[in-house]
Parts: C-alpha cells; structure tokens; sequence
C-alpha cells in the first residue's frame, strides 16, 4: 500500500473542514472524516484504478 502525507495547506483546509462539520453536529463531522479517510484508503488500495460513474 502506498504511503501519503498531507500537503501543509491541504491539512490546514481538511482540519478546517472537519471543526466547520463538528460545529454543525459531531456526527456529521465524524461522517465528512470517516469519507474522506474511506476514500483515501481506497486510493491507496487501488492507485491505478477509476472510480466507475453510471
């Protein structure tokens, strides 16, 4: 599986994000998280594949 790190500014934003979704309701916030981690879990998984739209 392939490693990653955040870009500085990229973190800043997502950690941004996260606080904005958490104010809003703490579920929701643990939902935007657990996407994107889901989704950069697949990317890793998989780097050379595509998301497949209908």
């Amino acid at each position: 599986m392939l490693d990653y790190e955040y870009h500085p500014e990229a973190e800043a934003e997502y950690l941004a994000e996260v606080a904005y979704y958490s104010q809003i309701s703490g579920e929701l916030g643990l939902r935007f998280v657990t996407e994107v981690e889901a989704a950069i879990l697949r990317a890793r998984q998989f780097p050379l594949e595509k998301e497949r739209r209908p």
